[in-house]
């Protein structure tokens, strides 16, 4: 019990019983919070760089920079850059746990 507390050195007293699984969570909220935001706008800049490189036509260019490149022989829709993103299957989720019934004496 008491190498549990070296490795978490935020928990301050070696008595394990008083750690709160509701306190772990409150603690690590803003971290999970923060990843999301993070992972959201690396989406959002590549989805913004992959039209501009693919939909939009250069004014200089008169061409696409995909098309100037080689990549595309064709100005894309959104519709098109729509269609070849990878689609994520929603994770089936476990069967609920039944919660234990505490008997108090």
């Amino acid at each position: 019990m008491f190498e549990a507390c070296r490795v978490l050195p935020f928990i301050e007293s070696p008595c394990l019983s008083l750690l709160r699984s509701s306190s772990c969570t409150a603690r690590l909220l803003p971290l999970r919070q923060t990843t999301r935001l993070f992972r959201h706008a690396a989406y959002g800049i590549g989805w913004g760089w992959t039209r501009l490189n693919f939909c939009r036509i250069h004014k200089t260019l008169r061409v696409t920079p995909a098309m100037e490149a080689g990549i595309s022989n064709h100005v894309w829709t959104i519709g098109e850059l729509v269609n070849i993103m990878p689609v994520e299957e929603p994770k089936p989720r476990g069967p609920y746990k039944k919660k234990s019934k505490a008997v108090i004496f």
